[in-house]
């Protein structure tokens, strides 16, 4: 399938609640993206904030596109750049970029975003779904679906727990040792989508290295 052309727009303020002076948003593909044998190359794309508000023109697919996002601004006198975290633009848009970075998943401090499980292992992972401040997310009504993104390229599902209660914003995440040992040798990315009715949104958490099984 081609890519997608999405915009990107919303306001930005300072927190004074004013417009910020001089600032942009930047936006760089994290790697090479191909559709229809056609390379994206990881370009900046830039967007100033003019009124309070930018408008960017980026490209998307249904399995995701993946961008790190800059915050530019003149503070001090000096030009500053202040790291965001990245977005995934999984549809066809328009999307707020509010909406985009607000909603994430992080693994609890307890739980390394890098582990490793050898073939046959069961795999279970905590997780909690926290918004731009850390605050913990009602997972109410959302659909929440997991998949491994193998070194293959393949995506494989996993079984994804809701946990109580809804409040807590607490997922389970598992895999039954009979799929680990199916599973390539490799690193796997950890990829979550959410769903509600008005958007989709999908971050990408950790990495598990699986590693060969050890025959008695």
């Amino acid at each position: 399938m081609a890519f997608l052309q999405v915009q990107v727009a919303g306001p930005v303020i300072a927190p004074s609640g004013l417009p910020p002076h001089a600032a942009k948003i930047e936006f760089r593909l994290r790697s090479y993206v191909a559709a229809d044998d056609t390379l994206a190359v990881p370009q900046l794309v830039t967007a100033n904030v003019i009124g309070g508000a930018i408008n960017a023109t980026l490209i998307g697919s249904p399995e995701g596109v993946v961008y790190d996002v800059d915050y530019v601004a003149l503070l001090a006198g000096h030009q500053r750049r202040i790291p965001m975290r990245h977005i995934v633009i999984d549809g066809s848009g328009p999307f707020s970029l509010a909406d985009l970075v607000e909603q994430t998943v992080r693994i609890p401090s307890r739980v390394k975003s890098e582990t490793s499980i050898k073939r046959g292992d069961t795999l279970s992972l905590g997780m909690i779904w926290v918004g731009d401040f850390d605050q913990r997310l009602d997972h109410t009504g959302v659909d929440i679906a997991a998949s491994l993104l193998g070194p293959d390229g393949v995506l494989r599902a996993l079984t994804v727990t809701k946990l109580t209660p809804a409040t807590d914003g607490e997922v389970e995440i598992t895999m039954t040792a009979a799929e680990t040992a199916a599973l390539p040798l490799g690193p796997h990315q950890i990829d979550i989508k959410f769903s509600t009715i008005s958007r989709v949104s999908r971050t990408m958490t950790g990495t598990i290295t699986v590693l060969q099984e050890i025959t008695p």
